[in-house]
């Protein structure tokens, strides 16, 4: 992602420099677009969720990445699969961004089903 593609766009959410953005996403409401969505990851997310035992977590585990990915395309104004990822020391993702855009901190965390 170090060069945006002429696809990038005006972004749909935005942060000030000491924002926090909190979302709650619902796996079952990203079900109908997942199957869309998964064109927009990568081998290596591809690969992460192979790793899944059950088709249940490797399901729930796409579901994620296509949201984390819609989410942050929304803030960047950036086409979603041009999004690139890097792993901390306990496999948390992290957004490779430009020096431009400044640092994102990301803390992706499943919680057991909300009503």
């Amino acid at each position: 992602m170090s060069g945006l593609s002429a696809a990038a766009k005006q972004p749909l959410y935005a942060l000030g420099e000491n924002d926090i953005a909190l979302w709650v996403v619902h796996l079952a409401a990203v079900q109908p677009a997942m199957i869309a969505g998964t064109q927009t990851l990568s081998a290596t997310e591809l690969a992460a969720a192979s790793r899944y035992r059950s088709a249940a977590q490797q399901a729930a585990f796409l579901q994620r990445r296509v949201a984390l990915r819609a989410l942050l395309a929304g803030y960047l104004g950036a086409p979603a699969e041009e999004l690139q990822f890097t792993e901390n020391e306990f496999g948390k993702p992290a957004l490779h961004t430009p020096p431009a855009l400044g640092g994102w901190h990301l803390t992706p965390h499943i919680a057991p089903r909300w009503p």
